[in-house]
């Protein structure tokens, strides 16, 4: 019966840090909007249903995943940017995501 009196505790806790996913800071990113979108065509640079951010103008939208960020802030790794028409991005299933 003893050994179920000796079951070690945990002292101690490891606590992950886990880096966010940002709006872009430049002056083009600044009226971006969150979407959720399908992107299954060979043109663009990622596939499947991702969360980007999309500034739609009259002619093209920009789009972007956005950037990856630290836990600190001091890191900023830009993730997939693309330029689509806008024909194109009205033929793609999107909804609009609200955070």
């Amino acid at each position: 019966m003893d050994r179920f009196k000796t079951i070690p505790r945990v002292i101690g806790c490891i606590t992950m840090q886990v880096s966010t996913i940002q709006k872009p800071p430049s002056k083009t990113w600044s009226t971006a909007i969150r979407f959720k979108a399908d992107f299954y065509d060979t043109r663009y640079p990622i596939c499947g249903g991702y969360l980007v951010y999309a500034v739609i103008g009259r002619k093209w939208v920009r789009v972007t995943q956005g950037d990856l960020v630290s836990t600190n802030g001091e890191e900023r790794h830009q993730l997939s940017r693309f330029k689509m028409s806008l024909k194109e991005w009205e033929k793609i299933k999107k909804e609009r995501f609200i955070e």
